[in-house]
C-alpha cells in the first residue's frame, strides 16, 4: 500500500486517470488523431482493442486494465509499432498547428487593434460633436444663466466661496469659465471674511486643501484665486517647510 502511494507506476485498478492522461489525451487527438479499433490485431477481443483505443494517449500507468485481459500482450505489441510511426509525425504535425495558431492569433490580435483604434476615432469624433451641441446650446441660455448665478452668489457665505470656486479648478467649457468669472466677481466682498475663516486652520486644514487641489490640478485643472488667498495669505505664510513637506 505504502509503496503504491510513493510509485504511482505500482498503482492497478485505480479509479480515475491523471491529469497528464486528460491532456496527452486531448493534444493527442488534436495533433495525431490516433488509431482505429480495426488497426490492431484481430486476434485480440474486441473489448481488448477498444480499450487500447480508448486509453491510446494515456500515462502508462492509466493504460494498464484492471485485470489482465485475453490477448492483451497482442494488443499492446501492435500498439508500440503505431507509436513509433506516429512519433515521426507528432512534432511535424504540433509544429505545424502551432504556426497556424501563431498565425490566427497574430490576425485577430491586428484586427483587434484596428478596430479599437476605429472605435477610439469614433468617439473622439463623438466627444467632439458632443462638446460643440453643448456649447451651442449653452450659448442660447448663457445671457440667463448669468443672472442667475450673479443672484445667487450675492447670497453665498465666505465657506460657499471657497467651495464653489474649488469646483472649478478644471474650467473646459465656456460654461465653466464663465460662471468661475461670476463667483469671482461675486465673492470679492467676501475676501476679507474668507481670510478670517481660514485664519483658524491648521496644517491638516491646509495639507487636505492642498492636497485635493493637486489631484485637480494633475488632472488638467489650474490654481484659483481662492487658492492664491488662502495658500499666501495664511497657510504657506504660517506653516511653511512643514505644509511643503506634507504636499510632496
Amino acid at each position: 500500500m505504502i509503496l503504491r502511494l510513493l510509485f504511482p507506476h505500482l498503482r492497478r485498478g485505480r479509479p480515475g486517470n491523471f491529469l497528464a492522461s486528460y491532456v496527452l489525451t486531448f493534444y493527442g487527438r488534436l495533433c495525431i488523431g490516433g488509431p482505429k479499433v480495426d488497426d490492431l490485431p484481430k486476434q485480440a477481443p474486441i473489448e481488448v482493442r477498444q480499450r487500447i483505443v480508448d486509453t491510446w494517449f494515456n500515462h502508462s500507468e492509466d493504460r494498464l486494465p484492471e485485470k489482465r485481459l485475453d490477448k492483451w500482450e497482442v494488443g499492446q505489441l501492435k500498439a508500440a509499432q503505431l507509436r513509433d510511426e506516429e512519433e515521426k509525425w507528432a512534432a511535424v504535425r504540433a509544429f505545424l498547428y502551432s504556426v497556424c495558431l501563431g498565425v490566427a492569433l497574430l490576425g485577430l490580435g491586428a484586427g483587434v487593434n484596428k478596430a479599437a483604434s476605429v472605435g477610439d476615432s469614433w468617439w473622439a469624433k463623438h466627444k467632439a460633436e458632443s462638446a460643440a451641441e453643448d456649447a451651442r446650446e449653452y450659448a442660447t441660455k448663457r445671457d440667463t444663466l448669468m443672472k442667475e448665478w450673479v443672484a445667487d452668489i450675492a447670497g453665498y457665505s465666505a465657506q460657499k466661496c471657497i467651495d464653489e470656486v474649488s469646483d472649478l479648478r478644471d474650467r473646459k467649457t465656456d460654461q465653466e469659465r464663465d460662471r468661475y468669472t461670476a463667483l469671482q466677481q461675486g465673492c470679492a466682498d467676501k475676501q476679507a471674511e474668507i481670510e478670517k475663516l481660514v485664519k483658524v486652520w491648521t496644517l491638516d486644514d491646509c495639507a487636505d486643501f492642498g492636497i485635493e487641489g493637486n489631484k485637480q490640478m494633475a488632472d488638467g485643472g489650474s490654481p484659483t484665486w481662492v487658492d492664491e488667498l488662502i495658500f499666501r495669505g495664511h497657510c504657506y505664510p504660517t506653516y511653511g517647510a512643514a505644509l511643503e513637506a506634507r504636499l510632496k
